[in-house]
């Protein structure tokens, strides 16, 4: 019999990276969008299956109520925002049956031209929590609802909505695993936790069959109800996607307009086909790497390194030590061939981290762990980020449709050999999704579920050239069938466009505002940031991951860089003793006597970064300059060690800088201090 280890195994994970610890876009500048003309509301014709989806179709459904209460976030400053509970039928099909609560914060538009029409998150998972990060993500989609309110929330028994189907012990089980040599009980261990919380949930009285896509697109238009809209304009991301589909099935009444990014089609199986498109999207990322000249010649046969490492780890695992990237906890790892390339999927996820992996992967071949390590502790928060009771209650009943695991097996006849080790497959099988589910005992939904959405809804689909688990082929199903839609692919990027990119999101808003006017794409080409290759100091002091075809020059005893249109510069300078503020003068003095703009410091943790934080590594800072210029930005980033400060100053006009910001934070995490060695 065939042997395998299941790449993925349990944990499912189709994530809005917005709500996610994703390095990206921390120095994300601000510009207010252009007013434009409203657009009057739109409709659209949909494609209704004879056996109706909809749960409300049979039952007239009371109007739900908007409870309010304190925000469970700090609110941005500039910002609106009424927070409470929107109480609804945990069956809709039975209204008056038990009631489940679902916590909601509104982000209120008052500009004076207010549109009526609000847009509504529709976050990843299933099960990704959202509310509790309410301030961050509002502040992350600013520019995505221009003159409109905009609804968050948390997904039927996610989060702060009650009840929350959470498994913590689960979670637990996951940790305790990460140093276990046995793969049986890696994959015992979870599986048994997963059980004794469905088992918890039932008794707590919880109805898992109620907890599933087709129920949250009615909870969705509740909200609506309960709120006073009359439509929405839906923004979904990967399992977000999937549920802004259904919601335009099920309620196309209420839906002005549809933007999906990181897109999962209703007829795709994610279970069934997630080792197939994983190993695609790695054999994409190697292939880029071969074909971009500066990669090849620092990485080169880096498919062939890959596979080497995976055979020799694991063979011969080694332990290390890696730092969750939310907690700080510290967790022992032991680093197999498997969790090598799983790790190298997960970070396909982030954009900010591509460029930085072929690196990675080198390094692991030639006894180098430490920014393995490192991204270990990135992988590590995934875990704790969503109600996994919730994941699969959807799952069970709608991913498995007519499927079975003989299906998976087939998906894996497709992948190297190598890949197809370290478990017996029926232990596999019984311990993997089928497993979970048959245990899980949620009824299959009916097969007319899988149909696709169809119709003239405008639709703006955003995709990510190496998105590792919804690619571009699913974004070009769900386009087929609507005849009304745009497709746009980021080269460069990963799983979860919006977050990754501010073009992205200019995008996005300037459909919402107007989704009949043709949209202005040329800034899609600024994300081609390439790989990036390691710089060393010839002092000593630090390397830094640069992209190829950047400039370098010595002088004054500091490293000056430019891109290639020499439109964007940053200095890297080491000076000695402990002091931000005295670093940032005497950096001027060499950059530009004649600049006296002083800088707003903020002190805080490099979560992440190669340099570490005040816990584990150099202290940290960031530093924003008021230059004066509205066509000139100046932004730093500082640390400290050992008596030295060094800093690394960016300077571009703003929307330079915007465009390329989470180059500037690749680099700033990818910023190695010699002495931390």
């Amino acid at each position: 019999m065939k042997r395998l280890i299941l790449v993925i195994g349990l944990a499912v994970c189709l994530m809005i990276a917005a709500c996610t610890p994703s390095p990206e876009e921390t120095l994300d500048g601000t510009i207010d969008p252009a007013a434009q003309a409203p657009l009057p509301s739109a409709t659209f014709s949909p494609n209704i299956p004879s056996s109706t989806r909809s749960p409300s179709a049979t039952a007239d459904i009371p109007k739900p109520d908007f409870e309010t209460s304190d925000c469970p976030f700090e609110i941005p400053y500039n910002m609106s925002v009424r927070c409470g509970y929107v109480s609804v039928p945990e069956m809709h099909d039975k209204p008056g049956g038990d009631r489940i609560r679902l916590a909601v914060a509104v982000v209120k538009d008052f500009s004076a031209t207010h549109q009526p029409d609000p847009v509504i998150l529709l976050t990843g998972g299933p099960g990704e929590k959202t509310i509790h990060n309410g301030g961050d993500i509002a502040t992350l989609l600013a520019h995505t609802h221009p003159d409109r309110d905009l609804i968050l929330f948390d997904q039927r028994g996610v989060g702060l909505s009650e009840p929350a189907l959470d498994c913590p012990g689960w979670v637990d089980a996951q940790y305790d695993v990460l140093d276990e040599s046995d793969q049986y009980i890696v994959m015992q261990q979870p599986f048994d936790a997963l059980v004794e919380c469905r088992d918890e949930l039932v008794e707590r009285g919880v109805n898992l069959s109620a907890y599933n896509t087709t129920q949250s697109a009615a909870d969705v238009n509740a909200i609506r109800q309960a709120l006073g809209y009359e439509q929405l304009n839906l923004l979904g991301g990967s399992y977000g996607s999937f549920l802004a589909q259904a919601v335009a099935q099920d309620f196309p009444e209420i839906v002005r307009s549809m933007v999906i990014n990181s897109v999962w089609p209703l007829e795709q199986s994610f279970t069934v086909n997630s080792p197939v498109i994983t190993f695609k999207a790695v054999e994409k990322f190697l292939d880029a790497c071969a074909a971009d000249p500066a990669c090849d010649q620092a990485y080169p046969d880096l498919e062939n390194v890959l596979f080497a490492v995976v055979d020799r780890l694991n063979d011969n695992p080694i332990e290390i030590t890696t730092t969750h990237i939310l907690t700080g906890q510290s967790f022992d790892v032991l680093l197999t061939g498997d969790r090598v390339y799983s790790s190298l999927i997960s970070h396909l996820y982030y954009m900010s981290l591509i460029p930085r992996l072929p690196q990675a992967i080198y390094d692991v071949y030639n006894g180098d762990y430490e920014l393995i390590t490192q991204l270990q502790g990135t992988s590590l928060a995934m875990y704790d980020l969503m109600s996994r009771g919730m994941t699969y209650s959807v799952v069970c009943r709608e991913d498995l449709i007519g499927m079975g695991p003989e299906d998976v097996a087939a998906a894996y006849d497709q992948l190297p050999d190598m890949l197809w080790e370290g478990i017996d497959e029926q232990f596999a099988f019984d311990h993997g999704i089928f497993g979970v589910c048959k245990l899980w005992d949620v009824p299959e939904a009916d097969p007319s579920f899988k149909q696709p959405l169809t119709g003239d809804l405008p639709a703006l689909l955003l995709e990510g050239e190496f998105d590792p688990v919804t690619p571009v082929s699913y974004a070009e199903m769900v386009e087929a069938h609507l005849s009304n839609s745009s497709l746009f692919v980021f080269p460069g990027v990963g799983h979860d466009v919006l977050s990754s990119t501010t073009c992205a999101r200019r995008l996005i808003g300037a459909f919402i505002q107007d989704p009949a006017e043709q949209l202005d794409s040329s800034c899609i080409t600024g994300y081609e940031t390439g790989f990036l290759v390691p710089y060393e100091d010839p002092r000593g002091y630090y390397s830094i991951p640069l992209p190829s075809g950047w400039t370098v020059e010595e002088r004054d005893g500091m490293s000056w860089f430019s891109n290639p249109e020499g439109t964007m510069t940053a200095s890297v300078f080491t000076f000695e003793g402990e002091n931000y503020s005295l670093a940032s003068d005497a950096a001027w003095k060499l950059i530009d006597p004649t600049f006296d703009g002083k800088p707003n410091l903020r002190e805080t943790d490099c979560v992440g970064c190669a340099a570490g934080d005040s816990q584990s590594g150099a202290d940290f800072a960031l530093l924003n300059y008021q230059t004066g210029d509205p066509d000139r930005t100046a932004v730093a980033a500082a640390w400290i060690h050992e008596g030295l400060t060094y800093l690394m100053i960016w300077q571009a006009d703003p929307n330079i800088i915007e465009a390329n910001s989470t180059l500037v934070n690749t680099l700033i995490m990818g910023f190695e201090i010699d002495a931390l060695d």
